[in-house]
Parts: C-alpha cells; structure tokens; sequence
C-alpha cells in the first residue's frame, strides 16, 4: 500500500479519528445516563435512539478526521484485518493499533477524573 504521507502523518490522524469517535459516543451515552427519559422511547431526553444515531454520526465524524490521510481504520481489528487480506504493511499494525489504544486510554482517564472529582454545587 503505497501512501504519500509519513507514517507519523498517518499515525496522528488515526489518533485524532479515534479520539474523535470515543469523545462523541461516550459523551453521548453519558448524556442518556446522566438525563434519563421518563417516557419509554422518547427521543427529546435520550434513549436508544439517541445513542445510535449519536455513534454513528461519531464514526463519520472519525471518518471524515482521519479519512485522507490514513484511511480511517479507527479500529484495531480493521488493521488487523487488513494487514491480513488487504496488504497493509505489517510492519505498520503494531503502531496504528497503539495510535488507536491511546485515544481510548486518554478517554477512560479524563472519566474516571470525571466521577473522581464532581463539579462542587453553589
């Protein structure tokens, strides 16, 4: 698979489409917890419906980040899958599948700082 970017170029931009797919479907997941419905189905509170739409729109949002430059796997088991089938160069899996780790690791933090450390109410 010949690419006119760098590796590093290619890397970052996986970073940022992951990054970009856990903080918009975390975060919406997390506005249906925190502000439940009181009516099964209703989508002004959130529900399923919300959180679907919400992912999806997540993975385009990831998609359109990271899409030029690297291909937007934003996933490990696409790489992996690729490097397989579709002659990615494996010497590159090792790398792209950190640079899609790390974005989920920096999320899980900043929500256990989150839960850890509520807003203090006046």
């Amino acid at each position: 698979m010949n690419s006119k970017f760098p590796l590093v170029a290619e890397l970052i931009a996986e970073f940022l489409g992951t990054f970009v797919l856990i903080m918009l479907g975390t975060g919406v997941v997390a506005m249906v917890v925190l502000f439940p419905s009181t009516v099964p189905g209703e989508l002004v509170h959130g529900g399923y419906t919300n959180i679907t739409i919400a992912w999806g729109l997540a993975v385009t949002m990831g998609i359109y980040v990271a899409g030029k430059i690297s291909g937007a796997h934003l996933n490990p088991a696409v790489t992996l899958t690729l490097a397989v089938f579709r002659g990615f160069p494996l010497a590159q899996g090792p790398a792209s599948i950190q640079s899609h780790k790390l974005p989920a690791l920096l999320r899980l933090r900043r929500w256990s700082i989150e839960i850890t450390s509520p807003p203090s109410i006046k």
